[in-house]
């Protein structure tokens, strides 16, 4: 999946878990734009993470959308809201998981999700260690540095 510097969002390869949001299971041969059904159309995209079986989508209004296997917790999207076991489309990760908070950093593994927020705190989901279905916080401090016009992130223990 890639970015456009418009915010337009593309994929294409494996689909068989709908990964790329397109609507379908359909393996896509050749790139395709994401978003132009569901409800995260005209959201202009600012990073994608794609995990083996899911992809996790940030907008340029900080909200999280995630697409494919959704019958396990890897999207973070509450079985209520998916009436099957693919999100095919896009579907939104309520801020309220996150305390309304903003997502700054996420990322799509294997098995599971994570995003830290801008308060600092870090939420995980999926399997692993700590099995859970939705996004949970996890204790962790998050320090933001400036230098020289550019921006990095460094975690440290509370």
């Amino acid at each position: 999946m890639v970015v456009t510097s418009d915010g337009a969002l593309y994929g294409c390869g494996m689909n068989n878990n709908c990964q790329l949001g397109l609507g379908d299971h359909v393996i896509a041969k050749f790139m395709k734009r994401v978003g132009d059904t569901g409800k995260s159309k005209g959201q202009r995209v600012r990073s994608v993470r794609c995990g083996s079986v899911h992809s996790m989508i940030l907008t340029e209004d900080n909200t999280l959308w995630a697409c494919g296997l959704s019958m396990d917790p890897l999207c973070g999207i509450s079985a209520s809201r998916v009436a099957a076991i693919y999100a095919k489309v896009p579907a939104r990760i309520r801020h309220a998981r996150f305390h309304d908070n903003d997502v700054i950093l996420f990322a799509a593994g294997v098995s599971h999700s994570a995003a830290i927020t801008s308060k600092g705190e870090l939420y995980t989901w999926g399997e692993g260690v700590c099995y859970t279905r939705s996004p949970r916080s996890v204790p962790l401090g998050i320090t933001t540095h400036t230098s020289s016009g550019f921006q990095g992130r460094s975690l440290h223990p509370p």
